[in-house]
């Protein structure tokens, strides 16, 4: 049966593996999650789900020192390079890291065949609807207090959620706002920072790598619509599907696990990826 293992990327040496993968499946499904990643996502719901593809590989980011996408990629790319297929959920900045560890591997030449989930990603600065973040390429990720995270940066309501979650699921997602409302000042910038700078598309990277674009109806930090085109114009197919989940909000996997639930399923369909168990 495939497993789950979570990877934690270190700004210096190697990656940390929680849960070692004793027996590894045929199939690597590889969740990459965005900016302010709390590690909680997406779930326990929807790891258990995605297990049913294979192993599932949740990589969660540095949240001591600033984020270093180069570093990022080598760091996941070494780890899942022994599998046959790899296929990503790239949320939002994960979309993008996705789209880099398929360059990276392309430019050592190895032989994987990719499958790429693009879950609300922004292509680049362009997408993000925030009209600050253009000044984050030159902010440096300096240490704050987290304090100052909770109450100058990440305030605001909580979120809308699905009233029919259950108690464990309700725990993941205050436990998963709880940390990403403290979440590291150097960190957050610094992944911001990634998305502003990210060089333009090249199609040779996407070519012949199924992908589908994922969005909700709406969301409140990328311009999905935008994103969705851009993001087509260096698909090779010419083409590029397109799954709307029916919730608003920005890959609010937690708070409204059934809904995407049937976006993923959707999503591997149209990426051609069948269960495995």
């Amino acid at each position: 049966m495939p497993s789950i293992t979570s990877l934690q990327l270190t700004p210096f040496g190697g990656p940390i593996q929680y849960d070692n993968i004793l027996h590894p499946s045929a199939r690597a499904i590889v969740f990459l999650d965005g900016v302010q990643s709390s590690g909680v996502t997406p779930g326990s719901t929807l790891s258990a789900f995605m297990q049913g593809y294979g192993d599932v590989v949740r990589v969660q980011y540095p949240e001591s020192i600033g984020f270093n996408g180069k570093k990022a990629a080598r760091q996941v790319l070494e780890f899942i390079q022994h599998y046959r297929q790899v296929v990503f959920v790239g949320v939002s900045l994960g979309g993008l890291l996705a789209y880099d560890i398929i360059a990276l591997a392309k430019r050592r030449g190895l032989k994987i065949d990719f499958r790429l989930g693009l879950i609300s990603a922004p292509t680049g600065l362009t997408d993000l609807k925030d009209p600050n973040a253009k000044w984050a390429r030159f902010i440096p990720g300096f240490p704050l207090p987290r304090i100052v995270s909770r109450k100058l940066l990440f305030k605001g309501p909580f979120p809308d959620f699905d009233p029919s979650i259950d108690e464990a699921e309700k725990e993941e997602l205050d436990w998963h706002e709880n940390n990403s409302r403290e979440y590291p000042f150097g960190p957050w910038i610094r992944q911001v920072a990634f998305i502003a700078r990210h060089p333009a598309l090249d199609e040779e990277v996407l070519d012949r790598v199924v992908t589908v674009y994922v969005r909700t109806q709406s969301d409140p930090y990328v311009r999905v619509r935008r994103a969705h085109i851009n993001w087509g114009a260096a698909y090779w197919n010419g083409s590029l599907p397109e799954i709307v989940v029916p919730v608003d909000g920005h890959c609010n996997m937690l708070a409204y696990p059934r809904e995407w639930e049937a976006g993923l399923k959707e999503m591997f369909e149209e990426l051609d990826v069948k269960p495995l168990i």
